[in-house]
Protein backbone atom coordinates (compact mmCIF):
# COMPACT_ATOMS: atom_id res chain seq x y z
CA UNK A 1 0.00 0.00 0.00
CA UNK A 2 2.85 2.40 1.23
CA UNK A 3 4.69 1.74 -2.55
CA UNK A 4 1.12 1.91 -4.26
CA UNK A 5 0.84 5.70 -2.27
CA UNK A 6 4.18 6.28 -3.48
CA UNK A 7 3.97 5.51 -7.16
CA UNK A 8 0.95 7.10 -7.96
CA UNK A 9 -2.36 5.85 -9.95
CA UNK A 10 0.52 4.68 -13.32
CA UNK A 11 2.11 3.32 -10.58
CA UNK A 12 -0.83 1.59 -8.92
CA UNK A 13 -1.82 0.56 -12.50
CA UNK A 14 1.73 -1.19 -13.12
CA UNK A 15 1.20 -2.79 -9.44
CA UNK A 16 -2.26 -4.72 -10.58
CA UNK A 17 -0.84 -5.86 -13.52
CA UNK A 18 1.98 -7.25 -11.90
CA UNK A 19 -0.08 -8.96 -9.43
CA UNK A 20 -2.51 -10.42 -12.14
CA UNK A 21 0.43 -11.93 -14.19
CA UNK A 22 2.11 -13.63 -11.18
CA UNK A 23 -1.62 -15.46 -10.42
CA UNK A 24 -1.58 -16.62 -14.06
CA UNK A 25 1.80 -17.77 -13.94
CA UNK A 26 0.99 -19.63 -10.37
CA UNK A 27 -2.12 -21.04 -12.20
CA UNK A 28 -0.71 -22.04 -15.38
CA UNK A 29 2.09 -23.49 -13.65
CA UNK A 30 0.22 -26.23 -11.61
CA UNK A 31 -1.49 -27.30 -14.79
CA UNK A 32 1.30 -30.17 -14.88
CA UNK A 33 0.32 -31.05 -11.65
CA UNK A 34 -3.25 -32.07 -12.64
CA UNK A 35 -4.04 -32.37 -16.20
CA UNK A 36 -1.04 -32.52 -17.50
CA UNK A 37 -0.10 -35.62 -15.28
CA UNK A 38 -2.68 -37.29 -17.34
CA UNK A 39 -2.78 -35.77 -20.40
CA UNK A 40 1.17 -36.88 -21.27
CA UNK A 41 4.47 -34.77 -22.37
CA UNK A 42 1.98 -32.87 -24.90
CA UNK A 43 0.27 -30.89 -22.26
CA UNK A 44 3.60 -30.63 -20.29
CA UNK A 45 5.15 -29.01 -23.14
CA UNK A 46 2.29 -26.64 -23.73
CA UNK A 47 2.24 -25.38 -20.02
CA UNK A 48 6.03 -24.71 -20.18
CA UNK A 49 5.61 -22.25 -22.94
CA UNK A 50 2.99 -20.03 -21.36
CA UNK A 51 5.39 -20.22 -18.10
CA UNK A 52 8.13 -18.75 -20.17
CA UNK A 53 5.34 -16.45 -21.91
CA UNK A 54 4.21 -15.19 -18.76
CA UNK A 55 8.04 -14.71 -17.13
CA UNK A 56 8.69 -12.77 -19.46
CA UNK A 57 5.58 -10.87 -19.38
CA UNK A 58 6.63 -10.07 -16.04
CA UNK A 59 9.91 -9.00 -16.55
CA UNK A 60 8.86 -6.67 -18.89
CA UNK A 61 6.40 -5.41 -16.04
CA UNK A 62 8.57 -5.58 -13.31
CA UNK A 63 11.44 -3.30 -15.72
CA UNK A 64 8.13 -0.67 -16.61
CA UNK A 65 7.70 -0.17 -12.81
CA UNK A 66 11.76 -0.12 -12.04
CA UNK A 67 11.44 2.96 -14.75
CA UNK A 68 8.90 4.45 -13.03
CA UNK A 69 10.01 4.23 -9.41
CA UNK A 70 13.32 5.46 -10.39
CA UNK A 71 11.61 8.52 -12.04
CA UNK A 72 9.71 9.31 -8.96
CA UNK A 73 12.14 9.12 -6.82
CA UNK A 74 14.56 11.72 -8.92
CA UNK A 75 11.30 13.90 -9.07
CA UNK A 76 10.97 13.49 -5.61
CA UNK A 77 14.46 14.18 -5.12
CA UNK A 78 14.24 17.21 -7.80
CA UNK A 79 11.11 18.80 -5.83
CA UNK A 80 13.20 18.82 -2.13
CA UNK A 81 15.92 20.62 -3.75
CA UNK A 82 13.49 23.19 -5.60
CA UNK A 83 11.92 23.60 -1.85
CA UNK A 84 15.95 24.01 -0.22
CA UNK A 85 16.77 26.29 -2.70
CA UNK A 86 13.39 28.35 -2.76
CA UNK A 87 14.45 29.02 0.89
CA UNK A 88 17.21 30.32 0.17
CA UNK A 89 16.67 32.33 -2.02
CA UNK A 90 14.77 34.25 0.40
CA UNK A 91 17.65 35.39 1.31
CA UNK A 92 19.75 36.02 -1.70
CA UNK A 93 23.64 35.03 -1.88
CA UNK A 94 26.22 37.61 -2.82
CA UNK A 95 29.13 36.61 -4.47
CA UNK A 96 32.66 37.69 -4.01
CA UNK A 97 35.98 36.88 -5.78
CA UNK A 98 37.95 34.30 -4.23
CA UNK A 99 40.42 35.49 -1.28
CA UNK A 100 43.35 36.29 -2.91
CA UNK A 101 46.28 34.61 -0.99
CA UNK A 102 49.77 36.36 -3.40
CA UNK A 103 50.36 38.88 -5.74
CA UNK A 104 53.09 38.64 -8.39
CA UNK A 105 56.36 39.62 -7.84
CA UNK A 106 59.45 38.69 -7.13
CA UNK A 107 62.68 39.40 -3.93
CA UNK A 108 60.86 40.24 -0.43
CA UNK A 109 58.16 38.05 0.49
CA UNK A 110 56.71 37.76 3.84
CA UNK A 111 59.42 38.28 5.96
CA UNK A 112 59.97 41.32 4.23
CA UNK A 113 56.50 42.94 5.94
CA UNK A 114 56.94 45.27 9.10
CA UNK A 115 55.05 44.17 11.80
CA UNK A 116 53.55 47.75 13.98
CA UNK A 117 51.81 47.52 17.43
CA UNK A 118 49.39 49.20 19.05
CA UNK A 119 50.83 49.99 22.94
CA UNK A 120 50.21 52.79 25.46
CA UNK A 121 53.65 52.93 27.39
CA UNK A 122 53.54 51.93 30.46
CA UNK A 123 51.65 54.26 33.07
CA UNK A 124 51.10 56.65 30.32
CA UNK A 125 47.64 58.60 31.87
CA UNK A 126 45.06 59.48 29.35
CA UNK A 127 46.00 63.09 27.36
CA UNK A 128 45.30 66.52 28.94
CA UNK A 129 43.26 69.22 27.45
CA UNK A 130 44.77 71.47 25.19
CA UNK A 131 45.58 74.08 27.44
CA UNK A 132 43.55 77.38 27.68
CA UNK A 133 40.87 76.45 25.02
CA UNK A 134 37.83 76.18 26.22
CA UNK A 135 34.72 74.37 23.78
CA UNK A 136 31.09 76.14 24.53
CA UNK A 137 27.89 75.00 23.65
CA UNK A 138 25.25 77.30 22.43
CA UNK A 139 21.30 76.21 21.43
CA UNK A 140 21.61 77.33 17.61
CA UNK A 141 18.34 79.89 18.68
CA UNK A 142 21.15 81.84 20.53
CA UNK A 143 21.99 84.90 18.88
CA UNK A 144 25.16 84.85 16.78
CA UNK A 145 26.58 87.69 18.85
CA UNK A 146 26.68 85.99 21.94
CA UNK A 147 29.97 84.73 21.29
CA UNK A 148 31.09 87.71 21.34
CA UNK A 149 29.65 89.41 23.70
CA UNK A 150 31.28 86.57 26.07
CA UNK A 151 34.42 86.82 24.79
CA UNK A 152 34.47 90.51 26.06
CA UNK A 153 33.09 89.83 29.58
CA UNK A 154 35.63 87.01 30.22
CA UNK A 155 38.49 88.30 28.32
CA UNK A 156 38.68 85.42 25.49
CA UNK A 157 39.82 84.94 21.97
CA UNK A 158 37.59 83.38 19.82
CA UNK A 159 39.10 80.73 17.79
CA UNK A 160 36.01 79.44 15.49
CA UNK A 161 32.62 78.49 15.35
CA UNK A 162 31.14 74.75 14.61
CA UNK A 163 27.43 74.20 13.61
CA UNK A 164 25.97 70.94 15.09
CA UNK A 165 22.80 69.72 13.32
CA UNK A 166 22.67 66.62 15.20
CA UNK A 167 22.26 68.94 18.79
CA UNK A 168 20.83 71.37 17.33
CA UNK A 169 23.39 73.92 18.38
CA UNK A 170 27.02 75.42 17.34
CA UNK A 171 30.36 75.02 19.27
CA UNK A 172 32.40 77.83 20.18
CA UNK A 173 35.82 77.47 20.36
CA UNK A 174 37.85 80.04 22.86
CA UNK A 175 40.98 80.49 23.94
CA UNK A 176 42.00 82.08 27.97
CA UNK A 177 43.93 85.29 27.08
CA UNK A 178 46.85 86.66 29.39
CA UNK A 179 46.58 85.60 33.08
CA UNK A 180 43.09 85.03 33.73
CA UNK A 181 42.21 81.29 35.46
CA UNK A 182 40.97 78.92 33.14
CA UNK A 183 38.71 77.30 35.99
CA UNK A 184 37.35 80.29 37.14
CA UNK A 185 36.09 81.42 33.43
CA UNK A 186 34.81 77.72 33.10
CA UNK A 187 32.59 78.40 35.92
CA UNK A 188 31.39 81.36 35.09
CA UNK A 189 30.25 80.06 31.52
CA UNK A 190 28.65 77.01 33.35
CA UNK A 191 26.56 79.26 35.75
CA UNK A 192 25.38 81.57 32.39
CA UNK A 193 21.72 80.21 31.58
CA UNK A 194 22.98 81.28 28.02
CA UNK A 195 25.62 78.71 27.54
CA UNK A 196 24.21 75.25 27.14
CA UNK A 197 28.10 73.40 28.27
CA UNK A 198 31.10 74.67 28.43
CA UNK A 199 34.41 72.28 29.15
CA UNK A 200 37.95 72.42 28.02
CA UNK A 201 38.96 71.29 24.25
CA UNK A 202 39.84 67.53 25.09
CA UNK A 203 42.74 65.93 23.36
CA UNK A 204 42.36 62.47 21.88
CA UNK A 205 45.15 59.47 20.78
CA UNK A 206 45.20 57.10 18.58
CA UNK A 207 44.53 53.65 20.64
CA UNK A 208 48.55 53.23 20.82
CA UNK A 209 52.05 53.76 19.88
CA UNK A 210 53.10 57.55 21.14
CA UNK A 211 56.08 57.46 19.07
CA UNK A 212 58.04 55.82 16.69
CA UNK A 213 60.00 53.32 18.82
CA UNK A 214 56.30 50.83 18.81
CA UNK A 215 56.41 51.50 14.89
CA UNK A 216 58.72 48.03 14.18
CA UNK A 217 60.57 48.54 10.94
CA UNK A 218 60.66 52.67 11.19
CA UNK A 219 62.51 52.66 7.61
CA UNK A 220 59.24 54.22 5.63
CA UNK A 221 61.66 54.15 2.25
CA UNK A 222 62.43 50.07 2.95
CA UNK A 223 58.52 49.05 3.81
CA UNK A 224 57.59 46.69 0.93
CA UNK A 225 55.57 47.74 -2.12
CA UNK A 226 52.57 45.53 -3.97
CA UNK A 227 54.45 44.53 -6.69
CA UNK A 228 57.40 43.14 -4.02
CA UNK A 229 54.90 40.56 -1.85
CA UNK A 230 55.54 37.45 -3.19
CA UNK A 231 55.00 35.03 -0.69
CA UNK A 232 51.22 33.44 0.34
CA UNK A 233 50.32 36.20 3.12
CA UNK A 234 48.52 33.99 5.64
CA UNK A 235 45.45 35.92 6.77
CA UNK A 236 43.61 34.31 10.23
CA UNK A 237 41.35 36.88 11.21
CA UNK A 238 38.48 36.21 8.37
CA UNK A 239 38.98 32.70 8.72
CA UNK A 240 38.28 33.21 12.61
CA UNK A 241 35.47 34.91 12.36
CA UNK A 242 33.76 33.20 9.52
CA UNK A 243 33.41 35.82 7.06
CA UNK A 244 34.51 33.55 3.93
CA UNK A 245 30.84 32.16 5.03
CA UNK A 246 29.10 35.57 5.35
CA UNK A 247 30.42 36.84 2.32
CA UNK A 248 27.81 34.44 0.30
CA UNK A 249 24.86 36.03 1.80
CA UNK A 250 26.28 39.80 2.39
CA UNK A 251 29.16 42.12 1.72
CA UNK A 252 28.16 45.39 3.02
CA UNK A 253 26.95 46.95 0.06
CA UNK A 254 26.76 50.65 -0.28
CA UNK A 255 26.42 50.94 3.71
CA UNK A 256 28.17 54.03 4.75
CA UNK A 257 31.30 54.09 7.37
CA UNK A 258 32.52 57.00 8.22
CA UNK A 259 36.45 56.52 9.25
CA UNK A 260 37.15 58.90 12.06
CA UNK A 261 40.68 58.67 12.20
CA UNK A 262 43.76 60.06 10.01
CA UNK A 263 44.27 60.82 6.78
CA UNK A 264 43.52 57.71 4.33
CA UNK A 265 45.94 56.62 1.18
CA UNK A 266 42.42 56.99 -1.33
CA UNK A 267 45.34 55.91 -3.87
CA UNK A 268 46.10 52.89 -2.69
CA UNK A 269 45.34 49.98 -4.72
CA UNK A 270 43.26 48.10 -1.76
CA UNK A 271 41.16 51.13 -1.48
CA UNK A 272 40.93 52.85 -4.90
CA UNK A 273 36.70 53.40 -5.47
CA UNK A 274 36.44 52.24 -1.83
CA UNK A 275 35.96 56.17 -0.89
CA UNK A 276 32.38 57.73 -1.35
CA UNK A 277 33.21 61.18 0.25
CA UNK A 278 36.24 62.76 1.96
CA UNK A 279 36.25 65.62 4.66
CA UNK A 280 39.52 67.56 5.88
CA UNK A 281 37.82 68.52 9.88
CA UNK A 282 42.27 68.57 10.55
CA UNK A 283 43.71 71.54 8.64
CA UNK A 284 46.96 71.53 7.03
CA UNK A 285 47.63 68.62 5.56
CA UNK A 286 50.23 66.48 7.46
CA UNK A 287 54.15 66.84 7.22
CA UNK A 288 54.89 63.32 8.01
CA UNK A 289 52.95 60.69 6.48
CA UNK A 290 50.78 57.79 9.06
CA UNK A 291 49.13 54.43 8.35
CA UNK A 292 46.61 54.59 11.15
CA UNK A 293 43.54 55.94 9.32
CA UNK A 294 44.74 53.50 5.94
CA UNK A 295 44.77 50.37 7.84
CA UNK A 296 41.60 50.80 9.58
CA UNK A 297 39.88 51.86 6.54
CA UNK A 298 41.50 48.14 4.60
CA UNK A 299 40.51 46.04 7.24
CA UNK A 300 36.67 47.30 6.81
CA UNK A 301 36.97 47.63 2.94
CA UNK A 302 39.73 46.20 1.28
CA UNK A 303 39.55 44.70 -2.62
CA UNK A 304 43.10 43.42 -3.20
CA UNK A 305 45.01 41.06 -1.62
CA UNK A 306 43.81 42.26 2.13
CA UNK A 307 40.68 40.11 3.26
CA UNK A 308 38.27 42.63 4.43
CA UNK A 309 35.65 42.54 6.79
CA UNK A 310 32.81 44.53 3.93
CA UNK A 311 34.26 44.43 0.63
CA UNK A 312 31.28 46.16 -1.02
CA UNK A 313 30.76 49.09 2.07
CA UNK A 314 31.48 52.69 0.83
CA UNK A 315 34.08 54.77 3.38
CA UNK A 316 33.42 58.49 4.41
CA UNK A 317 36.89 59.16 5.21
CA UNK A 318 36.96 62.07 7.97
CA UNK A 319 40.33 62.91 8.50
CA UNK A 320 40.49 64.07 12.36
CA UNK A 321 43.78 63.72 13.25
CA UNK A 322 47.00 65.61 13.02
CA UNK A 323 50.32 64.38 12.69
CA UNK A 324 54.13 66.25 12.71
CA UNK A 325 53.30 68.72 14.62
CA UNK A 326 53.66 67.97 18.11
CA UNK A 327 55.34 65.23 19.95
CA UNK A 328 53.96 61.96 20.44
CA UNK A 329 52.00 61.21 17.75
CA UNK A 330 48.81 61.90 15.71
CA UNK A 331 46.32 63.83 17.89
CA UNK A 332 42.85 65.44 17.62
CA UNK A 333 40.45 67.12 19.85
CA UNK A 334 36.93 67.47 20.48
CA UNK A 335 36.51 70.35 18.40
CA UNK A 336 38.14 68.58 15.27
CA UNK A 337 35.69 65.20 16.32
CA UNK A 338 32.71 67.42 16.06
CA UNK A 339 32.83 68.51 12.85
CA UNK A 340 34.20 65.28 11.50
CA UNK A 341 31.65 63.26 12.69
CA UNK A 342 29.15 65.86 12.45
CA UNK A 343 30.24 65.73 8.65
CA UNK A 344 29.82 62.04 8.59
CA UNK A 345 26.48 61.93 9.94
CA UNK A 346 25.22 64.72 7.28
CA UNK A 347 27.03 62.43 4.67
CA UNK A 348 24.63 59.72 5.37
CA UNK A 349 26.90 57.82 7.49
CA UNK A 350 25.17 54.57 9.05
CA UNK A 351 28.28 53.37 10.66
CA UNK A 352 30.56 55.25 12.97
CA UNK A 353 34.36 53.56 13.78
CA UNK A 354 36.26 55.22 16.29
CA UNK A 355 39.67 54.31 16.88
CA UNK A 356 40.83 56.37 19.06
CA UNK A 357 41.06 57.54 22.90
CA UNK A 358 40.47 60.31 25.61
CA UNK A 359 39.02 61.24 28.82
CA UNK A 360 35.32 61.54 29.75
CA UNK A 361 34.18 64.31 27.16
CA UNK A 362 30.36 65.71 27.64
CA UNK A 363 30.38 67.09 24.44
CA UNK A 364 31.16 64.24 22.23
CA UNK A 365 28.66 62.05 24.34
CA UNK A 366 25.49 64.27 23.48
CA UNK A 367 26.76 63.99 19.75
CA UNK A 368 26.98 60.31 19.97
CA UNK A 369 24.05 60.00 22.02
CA UNK A 370 22.01 61.98 19.23
CA UNK A 371 23.51 59.59 16.56
CA UNK A 372 22.49 56.59 17.98
CA UNK A 373 18.77 57.91 18.36
CA UNK A 374 19.14 58.81 14.74
CA UNK A 375 20.04 55.04 14.08
CA UNK A 376 23.75 55.45 13.85
CA UNK A 377 25.81 52.35 15.23
CA UNK A 378 28.91 53.66 16.77
CA UNK A 379 31.88 51.50 17.20
CA UNK A 380 35.01 52.29 19.35
CA UNK A 381 38.64 50.55 20.04
CA UNK A 382 38.67 49.60 23.82
CA UNK A 383 42.29 51.16 24.24
CA UNK A 384 45.96 49.62 24.32
CA UNK A 385 47.06 50.52 27.99
CA UNK A 386 47.34 46.80 29.32
CA UNK A 387 44.92 44.63 31.65
CA UNK A 388 45.05 47.75 34.53
CA UNK A 389 44.43 50.70 32.58
CA UNK A 390 41.37 52.82 33.30
CA UNK A 391 38.50 52.91 30.81
CA UNK A 392 38.89 55.07 27.81
CA UNK A 393 36.54 56.88 25.81
CA UNK A 394 34.53 57.08 23.30
CA UNK A 395 34.82 53.53 23.88
CA UNK A 396 33.37 53.20 27.53
CA UNK A 397 29.94 55.38 26.86
CA UNK A 398 26.60 53.82 27.14
CA UNK A 399 25.85 53.19 23.17
CA UNK A 400 29.10 52.39 21.60
CA UNK A 401 30.13 48.94 21.06
CA UNK A 402 33.34 48.67 22.46
CA UNK A 403 36.08 45.90 20.58
CA UNK A 404 38.96 44.64 22.46
CA UNK A 405 41.48 42.36 20.36
CA UNK A 406 43.05 38.68 20.54
CA UNK A 407 44.96 36.52 18.94
CA UNK A 408 45.12 33.52 16.28
CA UNK A 409 45.03 31.19 19.87
CA UNK A 410 42.12 33.29 20.85
CA UNK A 411 44.44 35.04 23.46
CA UNK A 412 43.35 38.39 24.80
CA UNK A 413 46.11 41.05 22.66
CA UNK A 414 48.43 41.44 25.64
CA UNK A 415 48.29 45.40 25.71
CA UNK A 416 44.17 45.34 24.93
CA UNK A 417 42.31 47.26 28.16
CA UNK A 418 39.89 45.48 30.47
CA UNK A 419 36.73 46.26 32.07
CA UNK A 420 33.00 45.96 32.16
CA UNK A 421 32.49 48.25 28.98
CA UNK A 422 34.14 45.94 26.92
CA UNK A 423 31.19 44.60 24.39
CA UNK A 424 33.33 41.78 21.98
CA UNK A 425 36.28 40.54 20.87
CA UNK A 426 37.70 40.61 17.71
CA UNK A 427 41.13 39.69 15.52
CA UNK A 428 43.36 41.93 16.42
CA UNK A 429 46.97 40.77 16.57
CA UNK A 430 49.04 40.35 13.21
CA UNK A 431 46.30 41.61 10.51
CA UNK A 432 47.50 42.22 7.11
CA UNK A 433 46.62 45.61 6.35
CA UNK A 434 47.05 48.54 3.66
CA UNK A 435 49.57 51.01 5.05
CA UNK A 436 50.82 54.65 4.08
CA UNK A 437 52.72 54.84 0.01
CA UNK A 438 51.20 51.94 -0.85
CA UNK A 439 52.75 49.16 1.34
CA UNK A 440 51.44 46.36 3.39
CA UNK A 441 52.33 45.82 7.42
CA UNK A 442 51.12 43.58 9.61
CA UNK A 443 48.82 45.59 12.47
CA UNK A 444 48.15 44.75 16.03
CA UNK A 445 45.78 46.36 18.18
CA UNK A 446 41.99 47.01 19.09
CA UNK A 447 41.96 49.57 16.44
CA UNK A 448 42.10 47.15 14.34
CA UNK A 449 39.77 45.09 15.92
CA UNK A 450 37.02 47.68 15.81
CA UNK A 451 37.51 47.63 12.07
CA UNK A 452 36.37 44.20 12.01
CA UNK A 453 33.39 44.91 13.87
CA UNK A 454 32.52 47.50 11.68
CA UNK A 455 32.09 45.78 8.39
CA UNK A 456 30.55 42.70 10.04
CA UNK A 457 27.59 45.59 11.26
CA UNK A 458 27.46 46.67 7.50
CA UNK A 459 27.06 43.14 6.30
CA UNK A 460 23.96 43.13 8.92
CA UNK A 461 22.85 46.84 7.63
CA UNK A 462 23.23 45.14 4.24
CA UNK A 463 20.80 42.61 5.11
CA UNK A 464 18.45 44.69 7.21
CA UNK A 465 18.56 48.68 7.04
CA UNK A 466 16.10 49.32 9.56
CA UNK A 467 18.42 47.97 12.70
CA UNK A 468 18.73 50.10 15.10
CA UNK A 469 22.11 50.47 16.57
CA UNK A 470 20.64 48.28 19.71
CA UNK A 471 19.33 45.36 17.34
CA UNK A 472 23.13 45.30 15.85
CA UNK A 473 24.80 45.23 19.04
CA UNK A 474 22.23 42.73 19.77
CA UNK A 475 22.74 40.30 16.90
CA UNK A 476 26.83 41.01 17.12
CA UNK A 477 26.50 39.55 20.92
CA UNK A 478 24.07 36.91 20.61
CA UNK A 479 26.21 35.88 17.39
CA UNK A 480 29.83 35.47 19.48
CA UNK A 481 31.05 32.54 20.48
CA UNK A 482 32.00 32.53 23.92
CA UNK A 483 35.53 32.91 25.46
CA UNK A 484 37.19 33.09 28.87
CA UNK A 485 34.57 32.80 31.72
CA UNK A 486 31.44 31.16 30.88
CA UNK A 487 29.01 34.46 29.56
CA UNK A 488 30.55 37.83 29.36
CA UNK A 489 33.35 38.70 30.77
CA UNK A 490 35.85 41.79 31.25
CA UNK A 491 38.59 40.27 29.15
CA UNK A 492 36.32 39.37 25.77
CA UNK A 493 32.93 41.21 26.58
CA UNK A 494 30.04 38.69 25.09
CA UNK A 495 32.63 36.90 22.99
CA UNK A 496 34.51 36.45 19.75
CA UNK A 497 32.83 37.93 16.67
CA UNK A 498 31.48 35.62 14.03
CA UNK A 499 30.05 37.38 10.96
CA UNK A 500 27.70 34.49 10.00
CA UNK A 501 26.45 33.38 12.98
CA UNK A 502 25.05 37.05 13.54
CA UNK A 503 23.45 37.07 9.62
CA UNK A 504 21.80 33.26 10.44
CA UNK A 505 20.24 35.16 13.80
CA UNK A 506 19.26 37.89 11.41
CA UNK A 507 17.46 36.02 8.56
CA UNK A 508 15.74 34.01 11.67
CA UNK A 509 14.38 37.04 12.92
CA UNK A 510 13.41 38.37 9.15
CA UNK A 511 11.92 34.94 8.36
CA UNK A 512 9.77 34.86 11.69
CA UNK A 513 8.78 38.29 11.23
CA UNK A 514 7.84 37.42 7.46
CA UNK A 515 5.77 34.07 8.69
CA UNK A 516 8.29 31.86 6.58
Amino acid sequence: MAIASFIGVRGRRAAVALFLASFAMLAVSAVPLTAGHHAGEQSHSRGGGHIKALLAARREVRGALGSRLLRRAQQAQSARRRREAHAERRLPRRERPPYPQSLPGSTHGLASLSHRFERMPDGQPLPPPVPREILALFDQDQPQSLGGELARIHGLERLSVEPIPLLRARAELMRVRGSRSEEGVLAALRRDPRVRSAQPNQRYLHTGAADQRYLQSGDLGSLPKRSDIAAAIPQWGPLKIALPEAHRQALGRNVLIGVIDSAIDTSHPELRGAVAGSFNAAGPEDTVPDFHGTAVAGIIRAHGLVESAAPESRILAARAFRTGDHEGGPETTTHILIAAVGWAVKSGAKILNMSFIGAPDPALQQLLQAANKRGIVVVAAAGNGGPTAPPVYPAAYPGVIAVTAIDEADRPYESANRGPYISIAAPGVDILAPIEHSGYAFVSGTSFAAAYVSGIAALLLERDPMLGPEAVARLIAAGAEDLGAVGRDDEFGAGRVNAHTSLKLLFNKIAVTRGD
